[in-house]
């Protein structure tokens, strides 16, 4: 058991510095290495996956909260198991984070390319050729359509 928990420690490490990766991609805007990215996460994350279809068939009906009700935690799985809570943690607040940064990328791609098509559904006040303030309720609202 201390091997599976162990080696899934490692794992979730290498999958923490993944998503810090990530992260620090998305906040550049660095589309090829989120590609990259992308992939070597879904290979830690299939590897997790197959370590603990392994685990569940050598130890089927056991896990840390089990050991730990029936108080079988030695110390070396008390510290893995306090470790592997810590890293999920980590690892939720990561993909919490990258998520957001996500979207917030999509929205604004979206803006601009709202504004670009001139599909801003906003009555957007501006100045017209007479120098004064109109209301240019959705004609001529792309930016490739202004004269200057």
């Amino acid at each position: 058991m201390i091997v599976f928990l162990t080696q899934h420690k490692e794992l979730m490490e290498s999958l923490v510095d993944c998503l810090e990766k990530e992260k620090h991609a998305l906040i550049k805007e660095d589309a090829q290495s989120l590609l990259e990215i992308v992939e070597e996460k879904k290979h830690y994350i299939n590897t997790l996956d197959n370590l603990e279809l392994k685990r569940k068939e050598m130890f089927p009906d056991l896990n840390i909260n089990k050991l730990e009700e029936a108080g079988l935690l030695n110390d070396e799985l008390k510290v893995l198991a306090d470790e592997l809570r810590s890293l999920v943690e980590k690892i939720s607040q990561l993909q919490e984070t990258n998520q957001f940064l996500t979207q917030q990328s999509l929205e604004y791609s979206q803006q601009m390319i709202s504004i670009l098509r001139g599909n801003n559904k906003q009555n957007t006040p501006s100045y017209g050729a007479n120098g004064k303030i109109e209301n240019n309720s959705g004609k001529g609202n792309s930016v490739l359509d202004q004269s200057i």
